[in-house]
């Protein structure tokens, strides 16, 4: 039989090598700690009087003054977010903005039909339910949002691409043609408002509402721009004829009862003249824009 093991001539290092490869064998007791976790089970080796680094980063939940800088920056990042939100709100009107996108794909088709032939429609009014006006998608007559920003968009670019046929294009025109675009719409609402203020015209209709308005000539601009192009000047100008004439008729339909409530019973009266004054001002004032929008791209 072997002799029993004399524990005290045994040598300090371990028996197993180390890890890493070296031809030193590794000494558990003296060397620095590390983690080993190529195993997936989290084994720990190092100094057996320090604790396991997993206990380490806890001292942090549990030392007051971390809890306490931890829950100062969360109410921070909470009071900031409230602040944004707030002061968001109060500039752009979120809540309404979504009556204005309220939309589906019948009422995109069936507005886009009343666009270009409104002189069949006979029914103008806008039904409301409970003192607010119904959703666009369930009122073809309600304004919206939706098509005015897909057509000024759907302009801008087919309007790049029309200066690219023609070996016009750069692109500081797309810029340059939304930039002035947007500047003749702010300056036409501008102009409404101003004329129904020194008139002293009162007034049922919002800013979002006449924006919507206003907008919807640009799908009439997007046929004149595209048969234009495939066309000539003539074919240009007849377009041109046909959708300023529907736009302005659409408007003037439209808008006749938002302009001037008081003005309904007295057509004739001095309010109902001056409602006249601003529908007929509007009439002509969208064709005119139509025509400074779109004329440059046509040879």
């Amino acid at each position: 039989m072997d002799p029993p093991l004399n524990y005290d001539n045994v040598h300090h290092r371990s028996q197993y090598p180390d890890n890493t490869g070296s031809s030193e064998y590794y000494n558990p007791v003296n060397s620095q700690q590390f983690f080993d976790d190529t195993s997936g089970q989290g084994n720990y080796r190092g100094d057996a009087n320090s604790p396991p680094p997993s206990t380490v980063p806890n001292k942090m939940f549990t030392d007051p003054l971390a809890s306490m800088a931890l829950q100062y920056g969360s109410n921070i990042a909470t009071s900031g977010q409230e602040y944004v939100n707030s002061n968001f709100a109060r500039f752009i009107p979120v809540t309404s903005l979504k009556y204005y996108f309220a939309v589906d794909n019948s009422y995109v088709f069936r507005k886009l039909l009343l666009l270009l032939l409104p002189y069949a429609h006979a029914d103008w009014s806008i039904r409301y339910a409970k003192s607010e006006p119904v959703a666009p998608r369930h009122e073809i007559n309600a304004p919206d949002l939706y098509i005015p920003l897909m057509a000024f968009v759907t302009y801008v670019i087919i309007s790049g691409l029309v200066l690219g046929v023609q070996d016009k294009f750069s692109p500081e025109h797309l810029g340059i043609i939304a930039s002035t675009a947007f500047v003749m719409e702010f300056l036409a609402v501008c102009l409404i408002f101003v004329t129904l203020y020194f008139m002293n015209i009162n007034s049922a209709i919002k800013t979002f509402d006449l924006i919507a308005f206003f907008g919807y000539k640009y799908v009439g601009m997007i046929f004149c721009i595209v048969i234009g192009v495939l066309t000539n000047s003539l074919g240009y100008y007849c377009t041109l004829g046909w959708t300023g004439l529907a736009v302005s008729f659409f408007l003037v339909r439209t808008l006749r009862l938002v302009i001037s409530q008081e003005a309904t019973s007295n057509v004739m009266g001095p309010v109902g003249k001056k409602r006249i004054y601003v529908l007929i001002m509007i009439a002509l004032l969208q064709p005119i824009i139509m025509y400074w929008l779109t004329y440059q791209f046509i040879k």
